[in-house]
């Protein structure tokens, strides 16, 4: 996943095949991070402890451990 801070709005849309995330929020104390794991805790309807950013802390490209939801049904949710 791509983020990309300081956007004028807050969304998460795929570009192709790549999974961009577009935040209010700057690069600072981690709140582009926040802002993300809110983001797909609001939207897939899940806890944010269901949600670990295991790579990419300080980095633009993330890797996240999601658990509670499929693949499928996470692709059906940001697809509409």
């Amino acid at each position: 996943m791509y983020v990309k801070p300081k956007a004028k709005e807050t969304s998460l849309r795929f570009e192709g095949e790549e999974l961009i995330f577009l935040t209010k929020e700057p690069p600072l104390e981690g709140r582009a991070n926040k802002s993300l794991i809110e983001y797909l805790s609001k939207s897939l309807k899940i806890s944010k402890r269901d949600i670990e950013l295991i790579k990419g802390a300080k980095s633009r490209i993330k890797v996240f451990k999601i658990c509670g939801i499929t693949l499928k049904d996470f692709i059906r949710v940001f697809s509409d």
